[in-house]
């Protein structure tokens, strides 16, 4: 992997039950884990009717280098929130995401 294609900052986010300490009440909540350098492109878009209405999905490919990373987090992009639905690890010890 080329360390010059890792140039969007993102952040790793994981659900966490969170107790108040006012109330005892316990909620979930994305708690940050860490900030890593990854590289984020757009690989497909389409557009589609759905329930009479039109609708649009794009699926996003990130890529960084390899680390502990569980499908049940989700990634925080410049204020834009991508739940993972893959996990593809290859050969050279990275990680792709499709998102």
């Amino acid at each position: 992997m080329k360390i010059g294609r890792l140039r969007h900052r993102l952040e790793l986010q994981e659900q966490q039950e969170i107790q108040d300490p006012n109330t005892g009440a316990i909620t979930k909540e994305w708690v940050a884990l860490r900030e890593v350098w990854a590289s984020v492109e757009g690989v497909n878009g389409r557009e589609f009717l759905a329930a009479s209405a039109e609708q649009s999905a794009t699926t996003w490919r990130i890529t960084l280098h390899y680390q502990t990373v569980s499908p049940k987090w989700r990634i925080v992009w410049d204020g834009v929130v991508f739940n993972i639905k893959a996990i593809l690890p290859n050969n050279n010890r990275s990680h792709r995401f499709n998102v």
